[in-house]
Parts: structure tokens; sequence; C-alpha cells
């Protein structure tokens, strides 16, 4: 049965996704739309100082989860709907390589630029799971023991742009402090 889930990208748009993906579409758009509204909120000031993260500053977090942060995902997910083989390196990467290197390419960018990008990507990820059927959801993953509904849930459960969103509100605090 599929559920539909209004997308926060593109006002008044709506589009139906399998239900077993809609918790997970869910999450990325709600967490998505939150990190949108504090990086266009967020005074010009708090992006150059220092993070909690070890030699990042908040442009950096922003940067990080503007080119990257989704990476795994929108390449499995490509890969899936495509009906393309799966590369086992794929769901290992070298996180902390492709982090820094992601920074590094964006260390240049205007705030409006990361928050371009990230509208982009949000926008990739939410076609991508919206073209997932039925018959996607116990896809093994080669190398692995998880299905692609497990892999999509475990990245749901994380969290991951919530607690970077954390970070750059823990830094506004500090600097309002």
């Amino acid at each position: 049965m599929s559920q539909a889930v209004v997308w926060g990208h593109v006002p008044m748009t709506q589009r139906t996704v399998a239900g077993w993906v809609a918790p997970v579409a869910a999450a990325k758009v709600e967490e998505r739309r939150r990190v949108l509204a504090f990086a266009r909120a967020a005074p010009a000031a708090l992006w150059d100082q220092p993070s909690d993260v070890p030699g990042w500053t908040h442009k950096d977090i922003l940067s990080h989860l503007a080119g990257g942060n989704d990476l795994v995902l929108q390449r499995l997910l490509r890969a899936v709907v495509a009906r393309a083989s799966i590369d086992p390196a794929l769901l290992d990467p070298d996180t902390d390589a492709e982090n820094a290197d992601g920074i590094a390419q964006r260390r240049s960018w205007s705030r409006d630029r990361l928050i371009a990008e990230l509208e982009r990507d949000g926008a990739e990820v939410e076609d991508l799971l919206s073209r997932l059927t039925e018959r996607d959801r116990d896809l093994p993953l080669p190398g692995s023991t998880m299905r692609l509904s497990d892999f999509l849930r475990r990245v749901a459960d994380e969290h991951h742009d919530l607690l970077h969103l954390q970070q750059l509100e823990d830094g506004l605090r500090t600097a309002d402090g």
C-alpha cells in the first residue's frame, strides 16, 4: 500500500511512496527542512566560528551536510532505481576522507550556494525514495546481511542531520551567550 507524503522542497507538491519507505522519506524531508530553515536564518557571524566538531567551523558542518552527507544513500538509491548492480564497497566508504574532501571542495562556497546544494540533493533523495517499490524492500545489499529496508531504517534512525543541526544551534547559543 502506498502512502502520501507531502514533500517540503516544492510547495503543494505530493509524491506517493511505498508504505515501507514513507517513515524514512518523512524523516529525511523534515530533517532537511529544519536544517535549511536554520541555515537561512542564522547570522553570518556564526559560520566562521569553530564548532564542537574538532577542526570544523559551523560552515564546515553546513558544507558536510550539503556535500556528502547523503552520498552513500544517493549512490545506493540511484543503483537500485536504475536496477544496476550495487558495488559492495559503496556500503563501506572511507567516511573521514570523504568528509575532508567534501568540506575542502566547498570551503570557499557561499552559504547560499551550500543551501542550494542541500536543496538539490534533498530533492534528489526525495525523488529516488519515491521511485522505490515493494519489490525493492527485501533487496539484499551485497557484502552485508542487511536488506534495503534495513539500511533505510538505519539511515532514518541515525538522525544524522538533526545531530549536526544541534551542533549548529549550540554554536549559535554559545555565540549569543
